[in-house]
């Protein structure tokens, strides 16, 4: 396999790791546990780790390795100010171009997913509503940098995301959202999304301040 293809595998590989938090805030990656998994040598690995201290995913200390990087009261704050400025435009701006038969595809798979308690399953399904919502603008600035904010955005929602209670509210915030959207009611949808955007993120907050 030629190096760029290495580096991509590794780069792949390693962030997912990262965003499912199996590599956790706050940890260290041990390097040489992952030359057997991804089958490569330590520069594709070492290009990887750049790129993903590029976009504030890991941090590179010198003579101590490799940091995941951690989630600060900050950072959440940050990144669900960014969001309630963002998304509620897209929905008030672009809403009238959704897709509606994916969202009503979206609507009926969620019932299913709600019911089979895969948290981590739930946690890619409700990423991909906020995508999906998102597809709608074709401002590629936005969309580009709402990715960042999401690949961040991904690892409170499991951190903060196991409460129970704090899930179900999602699913309920959730089809809210897509109602009032399949109706034609911009003004409403966009509501609701500062809503469920700012329930996120107390429940985030409150995780952080509770395990710091």
């Amino acid at each position: 396999m030629k190096n760029g293809n290495l580096r991509e595998r590794a780069y792949t590989i390693i962030k997912q790791k990262i965003l499912s938090c199996e590599f956790p805030p706050g940890s260290f990656i041990n390097e040489n546990g992952l030359l057997g998994e991804i089958g490569a040598s330590r520069t594709p690995i070492r290009e990887a780790m750049t790129k993903l201290e590029n976009e504030n995913l890991v941090q590179i200390i010198p003579k101590k390795g490799i940091l995941v990087c951690t989630i600060s009261l900050s950072d959440i704050n940050d990144i669900y100010q960014t969001r309630k400025l963002i998304e509620p435009f897209i929905i008030r701006t672009q809403g009238s171009n959704s897709d509606k038969r994916q969202l009503r595809e979206y609507r009926s798979q969620y019932d299913e997913i709600i019911n089979e308690k895969d948290f981590i399953k739930l946690i890619q399904f409700d990423d991909s509503f906020h995508r999906l919502l998102i597809s709608n603008t074709k401002n590629k600035y936005l969309i580009q940098l709402l990715g960042l904010v999401y690949d961040q955005n991904v690892r409170i929602r499991i951190l903060a995301g196991k409460q129970t209670r704090r899930l179900e509210d999602t699913y309920k915030e959730h089809l809210k959202i897509l109602d009032f959207i399949l109706a034609d009611n911009f003004e409403n949808a966009a509501e609701a999304m500062v809503e469920h955007l700012e329930n996120s993120r107390k429940a985030a907050l409150e995780y952080v301040y509770n395990n710091i």
